[in-house]
C-alpha cells in the first residue's frame, strides 16, 4: 500500500498517522501515451480501439502528440481499468518509453 498523509504529534497523546490517501501498489489513476512523429488523432484512436481499450473503467487516458506539443484527454468512453494485461498491451503497441502510468 502507498499512503499519503501526515503524522500527528500532540502532547500527552501517542503519535498518530493520519491518512489522506490510500493507494494499492501497482494501481494507477492516469495513463499518458506519447505519440512520436506525425500521426493524426484518428489513427491513434484506431490503434487504441483495435488493440487495447476493451474494458471501460474510471482511469483517464491522455494522449500527448509530441510533434504538435499537444496534450488531449480522451472522453470518458475511452477510460479504462487498471490491469497488468492492459499495461503490457499499451507498452507493446506504443513502446515502453512512451507509456506512463501515474
Amino acid at each position: 500500500m502507498n499512503l499519503l498523509g501526515k503524522i500527528s504529534l500532540k502532547e500527552n497523546e501517542r503519535p498518530k498517522i493520519l491518512v489522506n490517501t490510500l493507494k494499492k501498489l501497482g494501481s494507477y489513476s492516469k495513463i499518458y501515451i506519447k505519440i512520436e512523429g506525425e500521426q493524426d488523432e484518428k489513427e491513434v484512436l484506431d490503434k487504441l480501439v483495435s488493440n487495447i481499450m476493451i474494458t471501460e473503467g474510471n482511469i483517464p487516458v491522455y494522449i500527448y502528440f509530441e510533434e504538435r506539443d499537444e496534450l488531449k484527454m480522451l472522453s470518458n468512453q475511452w477510460w479504462t481499468k487498471s490491469s497488468k494485461e492492459q499495461e503490457q498491451k499499451l507498452r507493446e503497441v506504443f513502446g515502453k518509453e512512451n507509456v506512463k502510468f501515474i
